[in-house]
């Protein structure tokens, strides 16, 4: 388990944010103050450690499959073998019942 240490330290427009964990030893971070900010508030809406919530969203990222294919700088999505091709037809009439 992850705890803030309790010292922060101004240094080139980053907060550095020591922790420790159980075993006492100690990490620094260099973490853009939004970022930092977004977690805290995090951590407080889901009463946990600002380490917790950051330890959290590194794991989910680290385990998202990176897209191997991408158009335009955009991923694209893999289809069934048996799914029918999306026609300009069927993305119109989609539209359609939307509005």
């Amino acid at each position: 388990m992850v705890r803030p240490f309790g010292i922060n330290l101004e240094k080139a427009g980053h907060l550095l944010y020591m922790m420790h964990d159980e075993a006492d030893m100690r990490t620094t971070l260099a973490i853009d103050d939004d970022v930092l900010i977004a977690a805290k508030a995090m951590a407080t809406q889901q009463h946990r450690s600002v380490g917790e919530v950051i330890s959290e969203l590194a794991r989910r990222s680290l385990r998202r499959p990176p897209s191997s294919r991408e158009r335009n700088g955009i991923p694209l999505l893999s289809a069934r073998p048996d799914a029918p091709p999306v026609t300009l037809e069927i993305v119109n009439a989609l539209r359609d019942e939307l509005q």
